[in-house]
């Protein structure tokens, strides 16, 4: 017995041995690496790391490699790896908060340089929840100067993102912080006056220059001050101050980033000065700092291109200088590799949407550079080329998700895609929850756990998608086949009109089965006051009924800026819209001048053309229509005894019914549960409810009985309906995002796998739109095409002899356009019965010529 407790206890100092072992070897591996820190002894730790990393149990192995990942970031930053020293920091700081570990500055060697990395990476979402975390967590330590130094890299986020006045306020609040350094003031105000700077507000931000050059020569205020010169247009001082934060830089250790960055600075004063060759030489010299085995003077080699923002603008900038179109475009080509190899590393869809803004502004100088090329040259090749820009641009982020549905749809019993599915549903689910605490003004705490669960998600999503991305490695895409698109609207008997709003310009693509135009519409104060009157004449019932001949006159208008005085025989056009014109009824402009103020007898483009729009060409290209049955599943909250009672959508459900398969959700039954549980068991979903398209704040909602579905909401769902008919206000109205499209309801439909959508532009009325369902839904019954039966509807509304003209206003009826597939119209049981009879009576005609000839013989 003695022998047996004596081997036990052998064991267990044997394994506290090993333990203790363990930690001590990895503290080793760091002293080691640390005394000589270079690219191969890095490798070196890195595989090491990954060994630990199976290896570690108790608290104290955990901390050890913490500490150990900790370092491997800050090396991995040093030698310009950012995507590994991200990955570094994140296992860090995951590995520190579920162990609930201690005795470390968790702020200082983790949370701080990652929030940063986010930052320089353009991760804002990711910045700006990491940057929150160590801020309360400053807080309740009461370590003031790391809740300085976060109030500064938020304001840095809030810069960049475009909240000036948020970084304002919240730099105001640090600078009453009693007890601060010198380079904590400094600092502050450097950042105060670089937000000032941005919203115009010259002289103020001029004041704070002069009093932190004065008594803070740091580089960061010398740049500052150069940029106020140049505002100034005094370039000769802002070069004088650039060199002076060069030799600021130079005093300390700085990065190859910080000194690339310095010199794009200063390109960038040489090419306002139209000193081309001095500004092409310094962003030469920028981007070797960045890429020092690159050749001067020439394109770097794909392979050796990295996601580092500063090169985004070094390619940039070089292609702005270059003579040749073909250098130019070479140039762009690589600003938008780095970008998509920067989009690579975001999870959140919210970071994404906001890197956008400058692939818009890419593209448009893309498409401009070949339109000059092709009215000199007139090779069509340029024209498909342009058109592949206009693409690269238009709803990205959208396209990605439902790329990574049919990746589902293809191996739907994979394990690791259906894990990623359920993390992205996780993460909407999280962001609507975070979304609904911020508007309803919810305690700290539920604020900063749901915080906290949104920061484990985006770590557990990037890990997984490492893994599905080498499972299933990802595809250069493409650019879109003008000839498919053209076999596909010979298919369609249609042809397609693509717009790209631009900064300066709005570029027309028409594409017919076998032809491709490229026209330019200027972007001039009559455009957009044209645009800006139109869109206006539809935000209430009375204004276009007030003044009939002036809402005329500017339908016609539009309808010739818009340059659709095309002149295809084909009926049927997609419209791909964007920037403002997606919130264009295109089928209630004017085709040509009129002075009736009948409604009826106006040559609205509806009579001559039946529309369906498109998100991007290569969505309307890959589009198909499910093959099944019909089905509908009707949500009608109704909201009776309440001021929004919905009375006619009774009547609405009522006709339905009697012409569709149907089952209703009506009044506390159409609640969001019941909607959620049932609605992947049928092909139509049919919403007759209120909504709201949101404001910049507040999300878009949709409004069930007993609560509402935030546009967030609906990202976390997932369906893949034949069509979803929204029957409510301002459907697809929401915050327009670069590139993106407006926020809508209708988008996070879309979002949730839908194809096929009939939405509202504006607020609908409640009999107008009872009417317009019905007909649909009897047009649609007949045809089965969407697109068909919602111009039909149209048509037969302005046709009815019972409706008022004053009701016939296009505000009534032209609000809801339908997105998606352009069916084949199902022929009805009646043509077969003629059919048949023709060919019966044809039988008989030639039966009877054969009997008279054998009665002649």
């Amino acid at each position: 017995m003695t022998q047996k407790w004596l081997f036990i206890c052998y064991l267990l100092l044997h394994t506290l041995g090993q333990a203790q072992s363990l930690e001590e070897t990895i503290y080793s591996h760091i002293d080691l690496f640390i005394e000589n820190p270079t690219p191969e002894t890095l490798r070196k730790i890195e595989a090491k790391e990954i060994t630990f990393f199976t290896k570690v149990k108790t608290p104290e192995e955990q901390l050890a490699l913490v500490i150990l990942q900790c370092n491997m970031g800050y090396y991995q930053k040093q030698f310009g790896d950012n995507t590994k020293a991200i990955r570094s920091y994140e296992k860090a700081w995951q590995r520190f908060s579920n162990s609930k570990l201690e005795s470390y500055d968790i702020i200082e060697f983790c949370l701080k340089p990652l929030g940063n990395l986010y930052t320089i990476t353009g991760d804002f979402t990711n910045a700006e929840n990491t940057i929150k975390k160590y801020i309360i967590i400053s807080e309740s330590q009461k370590n003031i100067p790391q809740k300085i130094a976060g109030i500064i890299n938020l304001s840095v986020v809030y810069h960049n993102t475009g909240n000036h006045q948020i970084a304002i306020a919240l730099l105001r609040e640090g600078l009453q912080t009693p007890n601060l350094s010198k380079s904590q003031k400094a600092a502050l105000e450097n950042n105060l006056a670089t937000n000032l700077f941005a919203i115009k507000r010259f002289e103020e931000a001029q004041q704070t220059i002069d009093h932190l050059v004065f008594e803070n020569k740091t580089v960061n205020s010398y740049k500052n001050a150069a940029q106020l010169a140049v505002q100034q247009h005094s370039f000769l001082k802002a070069h004088e101050l650039l060199d002076l934060a060069e030799t600021e830089l130079l005093k300390n250790p700085f990065s190859a980033r910080d000194i690339a960055k310095l010199y794009v600075e200063k390109a960038q004063v040489y090419a306002l000065e139209k000193e081309d060759i001095q500004a092409e030489n310094h962003l030469q010299k920028a981007l070797l700092f960045l890429i020092p085995t690159n050749s001067l003077n020439k394109p770097p080699k794909e392979e050796l291109i990295y996601p580092e923002n500063t090169l985004l603008d070094i390619f940039d900038g070089l292609a702005s200088l270059q003579q040749n179109t073909e250098q130019s475009l070479r140039y762009y080509d690589l600003s938008f590799l780095v970008s998509e190899q920067l989009l690579d590393q975001y999870t959140a869809q919210e970071a994404k949407i906001i890197h956008q803004t400058k692939q818009r502004i890419r593209s448009e100088k893309c498409i401009e550079l070949l339109l000059e090329e092709y009215n000199k040259k007139q090779n069509k090749t340029h024209l498909s080329r342009a058109f592949a820009y206009a693409e690269k641009s238009k709803a990205t982020v959208l396209t990605e998700i439902i790329s990574r549905k049919t990746l589902l749809e293809n191996y739907p019993k994979d394990t690791l895609l259906l894990k990623q599915q359920q993390l992205t549903q996780r993460q909407e689910a999280s962001i609507n929850y975070l979304v609904r605490a911020q508007v309803t003004n919810a305690d700290t705490k539920s604020i900063q756990n749901s915080m906290d669960t949104l920061n484990q998600l985006n770590l557990q999503l990037k890990e997984i998608k490492l893994r599905v991305e080498q499972k299933y490695p990802k595809q250069k895409i493409a650019p879109i086949s003008i000839e498919n698109l053209q076999k596909k609207l010979t298919q369609d008997n249609a042809f397609l009109l693509e717009y790209f709003y631009g900064k300066n310009a709005i570029y027309l693509f028409e594409i017919t089965q076998n032809s491709l135009q490229l026209s330019k519409i200027k972007l001039d104060e009559a455009f957009k006051k044209t645009l800006s009157t139109y869109l206006q004449s539809f935000e209430n019932a009375s204004i276009i009924n007030n003044n009939i001949p002036a809402f005329t006159e500017n339908a016609f208008l539009l309808f010739q800026k818009l340059q659709l005085e095309y002149h295809s025989k084909q009926k049927n056009v997609i419209i791909i819209p964007d920037g403002l014109l997606h919130f264009v009824a295109f089928e209630a402009l004017l085709t040509k001048a009129t002075h009736t103020s009948n409604f009826a007898e106006m040559p609205f483009l509806v009579r001559s053309h039946r529309i369906a729009y498109n998100t991007t060409a290569n969505l309307y290209l890959q589009s198909k229509m499910p093959e099944t049955e019909n089905n509908v599943l009707g949500v009608f909250p109704v909201f009776e005894n309440t001021p929004q009672t919905l009375s006619h959508s009774l009547t609405e459900a009522e006709n339905i019914q009697k012409l569709m398969p149907t089952t209703l959700l009506m009044r506390e039954q159409a609640s969001k549960e019941n909607f959620i549980k049932k609605a992947k068991n049928y092909s139509i979903l049919h919403l007759s409810t209120h909504a709201n398209s949101g404001t910049f704040v507040i999300p878009a909602s949709l409004a069930f009985y007993e609560d509402a579905m935030l546009l967030q909401e609906l990202y976390s769902l997932n369906f893949q309906p034949k069509l979803v008919v929204l029957s409510a206000c301002e459907t697809g109205v929401g915050k327009i995002q670069s590139g993106e499209g407006a926020m809508s309801l209708a988008r996070g439909f879309q979002h949730a796998g839908a194809q096929n959508l009939l939405f509202s532009l504006w607020k609908v009325n409640d009999l107008a739109t009872a009417q317009i369902m019905t007909s649909f839904y009897k047009n649609y019954s007949k045809t089965n095409a969407a697109f068909m039966a919602n111009r039909q509807s149209k048509l037969e509304y302005l046709n009815d002899k019972t409706i008022s003209n004053t009701k016939k206003s296009p505000y009534y009826w032209s609000s809801f356009v339908y997105y998606g597939t352009l069916e084949e119209e199902k022929q009805s049981p009646m043509w077969y019965w003629v059919l048949g009879a023709l060919l019966l009576f044809i039988l008989f005609f030639v039966f009877r010529m054969q009997w008279k000839k054998k009665r002649n013989k």
